[in-house]
């Protein structure tokens, strides 16, 4: 007799990641879809770079592309897309009303997202509480899912082609595999207004450590040149800067070499701890309880003022936040972790 046909996994649709922390917060998320038993087979809506670590992860069957900011036309094609998924269930992972509609317009009977989303109404919720990876793992109990890793560290894989890639930047950049180097991440791109440390207290930091003869590579994307530029004009040993030279999984592999990655609490930050490299965080808006890097051995710098956190923007107290961590504590911390 013949056997019937293994039933097609259910199809969960997981909206959606615009910032590169954002899809390191889900990748444990995607873990758990992944492993339960019986699996969802998971469709992911993301930015290009988001959508290039989710790939790389293996924990995402399948990723839609998101632009930002989206035209009508490419909002409707992609609800065409992902309709034609047929997905059972929708995890709505930001709050923007585009969001929640994006998750209703998807013919999910079952739409899971946050109690402070924008009309959420439409959605099954959990409380919000700022975001991060235990925030995201909280949707899953609405869907009967139990995690299985409570950390992103390790669920990032960086293809062999990525990391040849930044061995050769870095080999370029005069870091060699013996050499000793610090990362530096010193802005939150699209952010400066709530998440900025002042550029010439950057500079400062960059060439005390330099002149304590650290070799220093900045990271970022390419509007930010100029700026990495002013921050290394002083300073002994090597420091260069790989600004729009490193999309996310070179990035990785830039990282992963580093001894220690400073900078402020965005994207690189999460990449970093995901593939093992301790760092060194500024917060300034957003809340360490949540967002600090996963795994051990990280030091936050964190003052927790009466306004801490705020994400509402704009700042009425002219980053007094960040403003309060001086450039010698940075290089303090930095040092710990070199002399770890």
């Amino acid at each position: 007799m013949a056997r019937s046909p293994e039933p097609k996994p259910p199809t969960v649709a997981v909206l959606h990641m615009l910032a590169l922390g954002e899809g390191i917060f889900a990748l444990p998320l995607l873990h758990a879809l992944k492993h339960t038993d019986p699996p969802w087979r998971t469709v992911c809506v993301a930015r290009a770079d988001v959508a290039e670590i989710l790939a790389a992860s293996g924990l995402a069957d399948r990723v839609l592309l998101r632009n930002h900011p989206p035209g009508v036309r490419t909002v409707w094609r992609l609800v065409h897309e992902l309709r034609r998924e047929r997905p059972r269930a929708c995890l709505a992972l930001a709050t923007s009303a585009g969001n929640t509609l994006l998750a209703w317009l998807s013919g999910a009977r079952r739409r899971i997202g946050y109690d402070y989303a924008h009309l959420s109404g439409l959605l099954e919720t959990v409380p919000f509480e700022g975001g991060g990876v235990e925030n995201y793992l909280s949707l899953l109990p609405l869907l009967g899912v139990a995690r299985t890793v409570s950390s992103y560290v390790g669920l990032l894989r960086i293809p062999a082609e990525a990391q040849e890639r930044a061995d050769v930047l870095l080999r370029e950049a005069g870091c060699h595999p013996q050499t000793t180097f610090v990362a530096v991440s010193p802005i939150s791109t699209g952010k400066q207004g709530e998440k900025a440390y002042p550029a010439e207290r950057w500079a400062e930091v960059c060439a005390v450590l330099r002149d304590q003869g650290v070799p220093l590579v900045l990271v970022g994307t390419s509007a930010d040149r100029e700026a990495h530029q002013g921050m290394l004009e002083r300073g002994a040993a090597p420091g260069v800067s790989l600004a729009g030279e490193t999309p996310p999984l070179v990035l990785a592999g830039v990282l992963r070499r580093a001894a220690c990655v400073v900078g402020i609490d965005t994207g690189p930050i999460h990449v970093a701890a995901a593939v093992g490299t301790r760092c060194v965080v500024l917060f300034g808006s957003s809340d360490p309880r949540r967002t600090a890097p996963c795994g051990q051995g990280h030091i936050i710098l964190y003052r927790g003022l009466d306004c801490q956190p705020c994400l509402a923007g704009p700042c009425h107290r002219n980053g007094e936040c960040l403003r309060r961590i001086p450039p010698e504590e940075i290089v303090a911390a930095v040092r710990e972790i070199l002399g770890g």
